[in-house]
């Protein structure tokens, strides 16, 4: 994604617009994703924060970890693994979610607060959330990975594998990445 960041950069350097793409100071370009909701023209990203891209690879983890682990293991990628997959980026995006709502409500609850230290109190008070869902989670599936066929145990698996890894990339990924963003904004 970073490529089509540096095309539009320079789309935009050879004289033509591609999109919803603003000049801003000092050459640097900002993408109108509206995001925030805001109004045109107002810049949310810019170039060197690596446009989409970054917010992107939070489920591409996710899909590359579980990917490599069932060819690692030899099992078949069939239709099963293709729901288990999409199954767990779903899983990802709402651990997500419910983690940048926390903080966006914690900014708004203490706007002068540091996002670094919002962010780390917005993990704190979503990680029992999310580890009492993981735990539910992991219960039912172990049954279904142990009492079901074949089909159910890859398909018990690769959640299992994806939760593990949905998880940890949700609380360890997703906060980092918000700040980062936000420092770059």
């Amino acid at each position: 994604m970073a490529g089509a960041v540096a095309a539009l950069v320079h789309a935009r350097e050879g004289g033509f617009d591609v999109g919803e793409a603003h000049a801003g100071g000092g050459g640097e370009l900002d993408a109108d994703l509206g995001v925030r909701g805001g109004l045109p023209g107002q810049p949310v990203l810019g170039a060197g924060a690596g446009g989409c891209g970054e917010p992107a690879q939070l489920f591409a983890q996710d899909v590359v970890v579980l990917t490599g682990v069932f060819a690692w293991l030899g099992k078949p990628v069939d239709g099963v693994f293709v729901a288990a997959l999409l199954t767990v980026i779903g899983y990802s995006v709402n651990d997500s979610v419910v983690l940048f709502d926390r903080v966006r409500e914690l900014v708004r609850r203490f706007p002068g607060a540091p996002l670094p230290d919002l962010a780390n109190r917005a993990v704190l008070q979503t990680l029992p959330r999310t580890v009492n869902t993981g735990m539910g989670a992991v219960f039912i599936l172990t049954a279904l990975a142990v009492l079901g066929g074949s089909s159910l145990t890859d398909f018990a698996l690769a959640l299992l594998i994806g939760l593990v890894v949905g998880t940890c990339s949700s609380v360890f990924t997703a906060a980092p990445l918000a700040v980062e963003l936000h420092r770059r904004v």
